[in-house]
């Protein structure tokens, strides 16, 4: 039919156009066709279009279509649409598309959409997309996209994300992202991930994470997280962390957990702390371990803790303390000890001290201690003894000492 003829007709007359006759129409004769002739067609004329046809549409043609004629077009048809052709539907065009059509397009059509385009599909249709779709977005698409898109997406999509993808949304879409969603991760996925999106997480987002996930942090990653994330893990994340993990940690970072999380780690987790982490625990997160967390520490470790850390044990504290950790404190360690934990130690903790630590005590310590704390001293013991700490005992504690620990004094 000749173009002037096509012209000719009415928007009456379009939609009784045989499909035969639809699918002859060339493309030079569909690039002039009024937008009105074009909506008078029928969604099953629309199917019938050659995809030449539809690839000669201006951008003005492809925007005045209505949802029944964009999906009228196929599958096939929207697969081997130009980038051009795609680019010229309007954000009031993709909410109507059938996820059926929006599968149909390819990985390189996708990759050409700019962001306004796809900030226009609703949380629906993403979730309808392939992996491979979501995949060819480019690191500016993922970028610019809505966090109620990104939470529209199923978790099945989230596992299949490659990390360059995963990186390029920003910390302030991390931050809005669905639990379920990070919980889709994979751990290789959390290993890879920049530090300034981990660091983006809220409370409710680092309480719901698997154990697994932590543990598939990297120990870069550990070390930079802020002491606020640090202190929204629970005890039970705590439980499982990795020693190189714990280690990689800050100072801040120690200080930050609260004092009855510390208490969830378990034997093996703190005999392998650092002496400088464990130096950096404040006074309230000290005076709050258990016996059991204390007698987990190396005698290595007890040797290397500052007098800060000493004075904060309270006496209960210290008379869980084993022999062999008191023995491994330093002479300076002993004479930094308030004499409330040296009257706390019990006869057979001063019965394992070494000499030259009672020795190193000073004379004002020796002062305080009770006729029980004497009584666990022994004879080898008293007979090195300073004279001036010696005299130091008042007459009341001398007087319940025994026979063999009176002839040692003298």
């Amino acid at each position: 039919m000749a173009t002037e003829d096509l012209a000719a007709l009415t928007t009456v007359q379009w939609p009784r156009m045989a499909s035969d006759d639809i699918a002859g129409i060339t493309p030079a004769q569909w690039a002039n066709m009024a937008s009105d002739d074009l909506l008078s067609l029928a969604p099953a004329q629309w199917a019938r279009v050659p995809s030449d046809n539809l690839r000669a549409m201006s951008v003005a043609q492809w925007s005045v279509l209505i949802s029944d004629d964009l999906r009228g077009i196929t599958t096939g048809q929207w697969a081997a649409l130009s980038d051009e052709n795609i680019a010229a539907l309007t954000t009031a065009q993709w909410p109507m598309m059938a996820s059926d059509d929006l599968r149909a397009l390819g990985t390189a059509q996708w990759s050409s959409l700019d962001t306004v385009s796809l900030n226009a599909i609703n949380a629906a249709q993403w979730r309808a997309m392939a992996n491979d779709d979501l995949n060819a977005l480019g690191s500016n698409q993922w970028a610019g996209m809505p966090t109620d898109d990104l939470n529209g997406m199923v978790p099945f999509q989230w596992l299949n994300l490659n990390t360059e993808n995963l990186n390029a949304i920003t910390p302030e879409q991390w931050a809005f992202m669905a639990t379920d969603d990070l919980r889709a991760l994979s751990t290789l996925q959390w290993s890879k991930l920049e530090t300034e999106n981990i660091d983006a997480l809220g409370a409710s987002q680092w309480t719901r994470m698997f154990t697994d996930d932590l543990i598939g942090m990297g120990t870069n990653q550990w070390a930079a997280l802020s002491p606020t994330d640090v202190s929204y893990l629970l005890a039970t994340q705590w439980a499982a962390a990795e020693t190189a993990d714990l280690n990689a940690m800050g100072s801040a970072q120690w200080q930050a957990i609260p004092d009855r999380i510390l208490r969830s780690l378990n034997a093996n987790q703190w005999s392998s702390i650092d002496s400088e982490d464990l130096a950096a625990l404040t006074d309230a997160q000290w005076s709050s371990m258990i016996s059991d967390d204390l007698r987990a520490l190396t005698t290595e470790q007890w040797s290397d803790l500052p007098s800060t850390a000493l004075n904060a044990l309270t006496a209960t504290q210290w008379r869980g303390v084993d022999t062999d950790d008191l023995r491994a404190l330093d002479t300076a360690q002993w004479r930094s000890m308030k004499t409330d934990d040296l009257i706390g130690l019990q006869p057979a903790q001063w019965a394992a001290a070494e000499t030259q630590d009672l020795v190193a005590l000073e004379t004002s310590q020796w002062a305080a201690l009770t006729s029980d704390d004497l009584r666990g001293i022994t004879s080898a013991q008293w007979e090195n003894m300073d004279p001036a700490d010696i005299a130091a005992i008042g007459t009341r504690q001398r007087s319940q000492l025994s026979t063999d620990d009176l002839n040692a004094l003298s």
